[in-house]
């Protein structure tokens, strides 16, 4: 092996003392010098040491003062520091080492002493300590300095001087365990797992996770079943999960319920590390009487199920409580399951307000145009919470249809619905949008009907898309009344004071819409000369 890491660390010395070398770059002096410099090798630098001291005084004499210094000398000695640093070259370090601090004590110039003091900090050794130490004596305040920083080098010792701590407990039993066999430790560890310190039963626990096989995870399996402390079987459950055999699932599967929270995760966790499919297999059962307070603990459990294992909630979605329901339906949106719009459009109607949440949420990721009509029928007796899911799922699921099956269902439901109906109808057709949509609009907000208009007004205000800007400029000045001025100018603003807006093609718009508007309110179109001026 070249040592070419070698050149690198006595480059800088050899620039700084050899003005001829300094005239070059670094990398140009080793292309000149390669071949010399290839000869640097493991082998050469052992047959050096080989030597001895005659050969390294030949060699540590070619190291000058003013510049006079043989530069490959130089890169000579710091490949022979690393060599004798590396581990198969320890025995030539000391002789090394003296030699080096006999050429620094013979040195009559600075800057050659503090050439052999820096290769002594790399490998000097701690019995030099006193020689090394005169050197901070010199005269010359760079050898002084260099003398300290060497000497901290070869005496430093970090190894700690304090006694040893005595082996505590739990040290000593994981000695003991890693001496035995399988037979005495499996022993050892099941008297060690029932002692009172949770600690010293864990580092039974930690050995049991990879001692034996199905007749050990037997007895442990067996153990679970009996114990009483949730901490103890919780610490049982993690080591059966990590010892990896499925044969553990029925002990496991039967503390998927327990009554404390901390044991029922830890046996979810490991059934799902053991066999995923054995804990889709359990979950119905699981969910038929799950409580409310433990949503979020399965929930995030279940998610890490595959899709084709959720599915096994799908028949029995019935017997599941309010909760178990609620998080059937969470997982079911996530996966986008289309098996399941039968189980979402029949929870719709549900008497708790959270599982019919659920089910429009799901819809919104998966209805079709089959859905349109029953999803349209809803919304008028939406309420509460309700009410803006049902909006939200019915708009979602219009702008994913490319039939337009949703935009004529609910244009002809706001041209023949009642007065009470279209409220909530226009305000659908907000979140949805649309041309055909807009023009229904703008035709509600003409409506003698002051609710219908009101509720046309509050719809473009809201309109999915700026399409609505022209209208609500005109209504902000014409409307019937001062109530549907104010709602058009709101929402103007809003739209109009959008980020990244371009104002330009609506300020054109205005400029044909205002003088048309005749003697409208005159408040408001200076607010809109100023919305648009911005």
């Amino acid at each position: 092996m070249k040592l070419r890491s070698a050149y690198a660390s006595a480059l800088l010395v050899l620039l700084l003392a050899c003005p001829a070398a300094a005239q070059q770059t670094a990398a140009q002096w080793a292309d000149q010098e390669k071949e010399t410099l290839a000869a640097i090798t493991p082998a050469s630098l052992a047959e050096t040491l080989k030597q001895g001291a005659p050969a390294l005084d030949a060699l540590f004499a070619q190291i000058k003062t003013a510049g006079q210094s043989d530069a490959v000398a130089s890169v000579r000695i710091a490949a022979l520091t690393q060599h004798v640093m590396r581990p198969e070259n320890t025995r030539g370090r000391k002789p090394y080492a003296d030699a080096l601090l006999a050429a620094a004590q013979r040195a009559t110039e600075a800057n050659v002493t503090c050439f052999f003091l820096d290769q002594l900090r790399w490998c000097g050794l701690p019995h030099q300590a006193s020689a090394i130490k005169a050197f901070e004596k010199s005269g010359d305040a760079s050898v002084a300095t260099l003398a300290t920083i060497t000497l901290l080098a070869v005496t430093d010792d970090r190894a700690s001087k304090a006694t040893p701590p005595a082996p505590t407990r739990n040290a000593t039993l994981n000695r003991q365990l890693a001496a035995l066999k399988d037979a005495p430790r499996m022993a050892a560890i099941l008297k060690a797992a029932d002692d009172p310190d949770t600690a010293y039963a864990g580092v039974a626990l930690a050995w049991a996770a990879t001692t034996g096989g199905k007749a050990e995870t037997k007895v442990w399996g067996a153990k679970l079943m009996t114990a009483s402390d949730p901490v103890r079987k919780a610490m049982l459950l993690d080591m059966l999960a990590r010892r990896g055999d499925k044969t553990a699932c029925e002990a496991v599967s039967a503390c998927l319920a327990d009554s404390d929270d901390t044991v029922a995760a830890a046996a979810q966790r490991a059934l799902l590390l053991l066999d995923p499919a054995a804990l889709a297999a359990r979950t119905p059962d699981l969910l038929k009487a799950l409580p409310p307070e433990r949503h979020t603990l399965v929930r995030d459990t279940l998610r890490q199920l595959s899709s084709g294992q959720l599915k096994t909630l799908v028949a029995p979605y019935d017997t599941f409580s309010p909760a178990g329901k609620k998080i059937a339906l969470e997982l079911f949106k996530e996966r986008r399951l289309a098996e399941t719009i039968p189980l979402g459009l029949a929870a719709l109607d549900a008497p708790d307000e959270e599982t019919a949440i659920g089910a429009y949420r799901l819809l919104r990721e998966i209805a079709g145009k089959e859905q349109a009509e029953i999803l349209l029928a809803k919304l008028p007796s939406a309420s509460g919470r309700v009410l803006p899911e049902a909006q939200t799922t019915f708009a979602a699921a219009a702008r994913r249809d490319a039939t337009g099956t949703y935009l004529n269902v609910l244009t002809r439901a706001i041209e023949n619905a009642e007065a009470k109906q279209k409220t909530v109808l226009l305000e659908t057709a907000g979140r949805v949008g649309g041309d055909a949509l807009l023009k229904v609009a703008e035709g509600a907000a003409a409506s003698d009907n002051a609710d219908v208009s009101t509720a046309a007004v509050r719809a473009l205000a809201d309109w999915a898309d700026n399409a609505s800007l022209p209208l609500l400029m005109r209504l902000a000045v014409t409307a019937p009344d001062a109530r549907r001025q104010t709602l058009a100018l709101r929402g103007l603003t809003k739209k109009l004071e959008a980020k990244n807006l371009d104002k330009q093609p609506f300020a054109a718009a205005w400029q044909a819409i205002r003088p048309a508007a005749g003697t409208g309110n005159e408040e408001h179109k200076a607010a809109i000369d100023a919305l648009l001026k911005k």
